[in-house]
Parts: structure tokens; C-alpha cells; sequence
């Protein structure tokens, strides 16, 4: 495996704005899970790909439409941006009506930007009984910490609300924190610049 994590954390391949062409070199180099924010490039990218590799796992990572919640559903196997009760009614929806295996994570805005997507923490365990009621299996929690401060004590929060909900999955660090992240307790790293950038080199030296 061209970048190398903790074999017990999985590496979801950030892959918006990349190529078909890339996702496959990524597989071939034994990548399995990948993340992508925006459903047009699902719609374009992933159906051929998934029928090609059905081994594959496509994560969903960004804000979710209300418009939209049934498409990423019926394309996607992990969806870690759940925040709010509009979209755990209709994503519940659209899940009993798949009735497909998934993973269900919240996305925690630990660090209480307005900008962000995520429900602050002491709205989580009304979120967390609203998940329960609709029949929405929740395995874990998401964060992005704020990108101009330490990601320690969010990390720390978010693993903390974790196992205080006894939830096992636990999303949390990207290229540039990664490693702190599966320090502090990470089981999920979404990579894409840094894992890119890895394999840029290794072409480079064959």
C-alpha cells in the first residue's frame, strides 16, 4: 500500500475533483474506501466504478440536501455528515426504502463554527434519540476541528462523546493531522492532498 496507516483505522481516499483515471490507481494500490462531498460527481464517477470494483466502499462527506438525501443514499455505502432532524427523517426514508447495509456517523461542529455543518454538542443526544426513533442505525461521530487552531482538544471532544455514547466509530483527522488524529483515538482519517501526493512520488521513482 503506497501510504501507509494504522492497519486497525480506515484510510478513506478523499477523491472530489479527481479522475476515474486516479480512483483506479488508488484501487490498484489497495485502497478500498474513498469520500466525496458532491453527488453530480457520484452520479458521473461512481456507478461504472463500483460495477467494475464491487469490492469498493464510497463514503459520503459533505452537506447533505433535503433534494438530495435519497440519491446519496442509493449511491453511497457510509454517509458521516448527518446534523441535523430534517435530513435524519428523510435519509431514514430513503434507507428503509433501500434497505441496503450502511453507516451512519453524525458530524459534531466541535469546535462551534457557524459556517460548518454539524450539531453543536449538547444538541447531540436529542440527535442521537431522533436516529433511534426513525430506525437509523448511528455507529459513530464526524468532526472537522477549526482550521487555524491545535485539532487536540477536538480531537479529545470528540472522542470523548464517542465513547460517553458508546458509539466504536470515531471520524476525525486529515493530511495535515492524521496521525495526532489516530493518536487520540481516531478508527476513520479521510486523506486526499497527502495520499495524492504520495502516490505522485512513487510514480515518480518508478
Amino acid at each position: 500500500m503506497l501510504f501507509h496507516v494504522n492497519p486497525f483505522v480506515r484510510l478513506v481516499a478523499v477523491t472530489k475533483g479527481r479522475s476515474a483515471h486516479d480512483i483506479e490507481t488508488l484501487i490498484s494500490e489497495g485502497c478500498v474506501w474513498f469520500g466525496e462531498n458532491r453527488l453530480n460527481e457520484i452520479t458521473e464517477k461512481w456507478p461504472p466504478l463500483k460495477e467494475k470494483y464491487p469490492h469498493i466502499k464510497l463514503q459520503f462527506i459533505g452537506h447533505i440536501q433535503s433534494n438530495k438525501a435519497e440519491n446519496i443514499v442509493k449511491l453511497c455505502d457510509s454517509i458521516v455528515s448527518l446534523d441535523r432532524p430534517s435530513i435524519i427523517h428523510n435519509i431514514a426514508k430513503a434507507h428503509q426504502k433501500y434497505s441496503k447495509p450502511m453507516e451512519f456517523l453524525i458530524q459534531v461542529n466541535c469546535g462551534r463554527e457557524p459556517q460548518k455543518g454539524g450539531v453543536l454538542e449538547e444538541n447531540l443526544h436529542s440527535l442521537l434519540d431522533l436516529c433511534m426513533a426513525c430506525a437509523l442505525p448511528i455507529t459513530g461521530l464526524m468532526t472537522i476541528p477549526p482550521a487555524d487552531q491545535d485539532p487536540t482538544p477536538y480531537f479529545k471532544q470528540l472522542k470523548a462523546l464517542c465513547i460517553r455514547h458508546k458509539l466504536f466509530e470515531c471520524s476525525m483527522g486529515m493530511s495535515n493531522d492524521y496521525s495526532l488524529a489516530i493518536d487520540l483515538g481516531a478508527t476513520q482519517v479521510r486523506i486526499g492532498r497527502a495520499l495524492f501526493s504520495s502516490l505522485k512520488t512513487l510514480s515518480l521513482s518508478d
